[in-house]
């Protein structure tokens, strides 16, 4: 592959990153996830890991399929922590807007995808914490999903790119 098909690729994943990124963000923040119906924690935490699953699932198999496999690899890494990081702060802003005891302090949108970030960084500053068991569970939740994502996708992906740079050889 010559020197600009290349970098027109990677302007391209750049490309699709960014509007993944403003496009997720900007439903994130659109959406009133803090005055959401009651329903069920499990149940929503059960159907934003199918989603997670499925969207891996779809990145993994497009690295296998790629040309250009670790830049396709270093998009679905992206996308994965992106989709990871506004699936927990949606929860987290919802269960704060039905149950204002259930953190440290009531978390708006902003306060929810900090305590996720920092959540998922292995920062936890402390200034917010969970107080209920509920949202115990729910943050439980989110860092062994985290230790999978970075651990096992991360595994997934580095010999899925492997074995499709072993094929294009």
């Amino acid at each position: 592959m010559d020197r600009s098909t290349r970098w027109r690729a990677i302007g391209w994943a750049v490309a699709r990153i960014v509007v993944l990124a403003v496009g997720l963000l900007g439903l994130y923040f659109w959406l009133p996830f803090d005055r959401a119906s009651v329903t069920e924690t499990g149940f929503t935490v059960g159907a934003a890991l199918a989603v997670l699953v499925v969207v891996n699932v779809y990145e993994l198999r497009a690295v296998a399929s790629a040309e250009l496999p670790l830049l396709r690899a270093t998009e679905a890494l992206v996308v994965s922590g992106l989709v990871l990081l506004v699936m927990f702060a949606a929860i987290y802003v919802s269960m704060s807007g039905r149950d204002a005891a259930a953190f440290s302090e009531t978390l708006d949108h902003v306060d929810s995808l900090y305590f996720t970030l920092t959540t998922l960084t292995t920062i936890g500053f402390g200034d917010i914490a969970p107080v209920t068991s509920r949202a115990r569970v729910v943050v439980m939740v989110q860092m062994v999903v985290n230790v999978i994502v970075l651990g096992v996708f991360v595994k997934l992906v580095t010999s899925t790119v492997r074995s499709r740079l072993s094929q294009l050889s």
